[in-house]
């Protein structure tokens, strides 16, 4: 996988899936936890599932942070707290990514993957936002 601009929310936990991870001088990770949209009325019950659901899944992160990358158990949980756009030298530390390059030469067929998330505002209005990770493109997308 290779970043080139933005790596941002779940494609933070897809990117250290991969074998090989890549990141141009100027890429940018946001790494964050857990959060839920809730619209309407709900009993404590309700709301006690929906903690638990975010908190299993932050969890489920956790795990694949501490298996794939040199973060550690309390950085993670205060990235989950507070949310940090962090740069490629610091991606490169934590080993989220291997290696910094600024293109990928050794690609025979590029693959990309879109990730869409929805969110409902308070107000009514929806929220979407499209993730694209690029996974071993030899250029930038245009």
């Amino acid at each position: 996988m290779h970043g080139y601009s933005y790596i941002g929310s779940i494609a933070n936990i897809i990117f250290p899936s991969g074998n090989k991870r890549y990141a141009t001088a100027n890429c940018t990770f946001l790494l964050h936890g857990i959060s839920q949209p809730l619209n309407g009325q709900f009993s404590t019950n309700q709301l006690d599932e929906i903690l638990s659901n975010m908190r299993q899944d932050e969890d489920r992160l956790q795990k694949i942070y501490l298996d794939n990358t040199k973060l550690t158990d309390n950085e993670i949980k205060d990235l989950f707290q507070s949310g940090k756009a962090k740069n490629t030298q610091y991606a490169k530390e934590k080993k989220i990514i291997i290696e910094e390059k600024e293109y990928l030469t050794d690609i025979k067929e590029p693959k990309i993957m879109f990730i869409s998330t929805e969110e409902i505002k308070p107000n009514g209005l929806i929220m979407r936002d499209i993730q694209t990770i690029y996974f071993g493109l030899p250029q930038p997308p245009i």
